[in-house]
C-alpha cells in the first residue's frame, strides 16, 4: 500500500510542477493574459509531447526519470537532517548543470568509448535527472512526513518548498529549451 501511496503523491507532485512551470513561463513573458492562456493547459501538454517524440528517445527519459526518482524517494526515507533537507537537491541543481556544460563543451559525437556514450547521455539527459531527483525526493519527504511525523513541520515545509522551487525552474528550463 505504500508503493501505491507514494506513486500517486508522486504522480500528482509532477504535475503540479509541470503547471507552476507552464504558468511561470506564461508570467515571464508579458504583463497581460487573456482567459484562454490562463485556463488553456494545451499548449503545456503539447509542448511536453512535441519535446519528447522529436528532441529526447521516451525510453530514456524513463529510465532516467524512474531511476532518479527512485534514489530521491529512498534517500528521503533515511531518517537523517542531511538525507530530509533540500541540500542534495540544491547541490545537483547547483553542480550538475555546471558540468554539463564542461561535458558538453568537450563533447564527442562518434565514439566507440562507454565513457564517451555516458557523458552523452548525460548531457542530453541533465534536466531528466534533476527533475526526476528532486520529485522523488519532493514525493518521498511528504510520504515520509506523513508516516512518521519525527520532522518538525517548519523543517518539512522549508525543505518541500526549496526542492518545488528547484524543480519548477528546472521543469520551465525543460519546457522552454530550444
Amino acid at each position: 500500500m505504500a508503493i501505491v501511496s507514494i506513486v500517486a503523491v508522486y504522480a500528482i507532485y509532477l504535475v503540479i510542477i509541470l503547471i507552476a512551470a507552464h504558468y511561470l513561463g506564461i508570467f515571464t513573458a508579458k504583463t497581460e493574459y487573456t482567459r484562454k492562456e490562463l485556463t488553456d493547459m494545451k499548449p503545456l501538454v503539447d509542448t511536453i509531447r512535441g519535446k519528447m517524440t522529436m528532441k529526447y528517445s521516451i525510453s530514456l527519459v524513463i529510465i532516467v526519470v524512474l531511476v532518479t526518482s527512485l534514489s530521491g524517494i529512498l534517500l528521503a526515507q533515511i531518517p537523517h537532517w542531511l538525507f530530509q533537507s533540500a541540500l542534495v537537491t540544491a547541490a545537483l541543481f547547483l553542480v550538475l548543470p555546471p558540468v554539463r556544460k564542461y561535458f558538453l563543451d568537450r563533447m564527442v559525437v562518434s565514439s566507440e568509448e562507454m565513457g564517451d556514450t555516458a557523458a552523452n547521455i548525460f548531457v542530453k539527459y541533465c534536466r531528466f535527472i534533476i527533475l526526476g531527483y528532486g520529485t522523488g525526493y519532493g514525493s518521498g519527504l511528504m510520504f515520509y512526513w506523513n508516516e512518521n511525523r519525527e520532522m518538525y513541520f517548519l523543517w518539512f515545509a522549508l525543505n518541500i518548498g526549496v526542492a518545488t522551487v528547484l524543480m519548477v525552474l528546472t521543469a520551465r528550463s525543460v519546457i522552454a529549451e530550444r
